[in-house]
């Protein structure tokens, strides 16, 4: 019983501004505001382009903390 994993996907602000059409500054402002799932590898913010569709479609409810530092 071997199972795929499925890892989400992780894309730069620039990278899914391009890939959903949305603003830059939205995208940052739902990071800034915790209601998508992001993490923080050295300065880059990467978002959890799975989960911020399931955001925009209205599937899931924003988190309350976001930003976790990869060391």
């Amino acid at each position: 019983m071997t199972e795929k994993l499925k890892f989400p996907t992780f894309k730069t602000v620039k990278e899914t501004a391009e890939i959903t059409g949305l603003a830059k500054n939205h995208i940052r402002q739902l990071v800034l505001n915790n209601q998508i799932k992001t993490i923080k590898a050295g300065k880059k913010i990467l978002i959890n382009l799975d989960y911020l569709v399931e955001f925009l479609n209205g599937n899931v409810e924003p988190i309350e903390k976001s930003v976790d530092k990869l060391d």
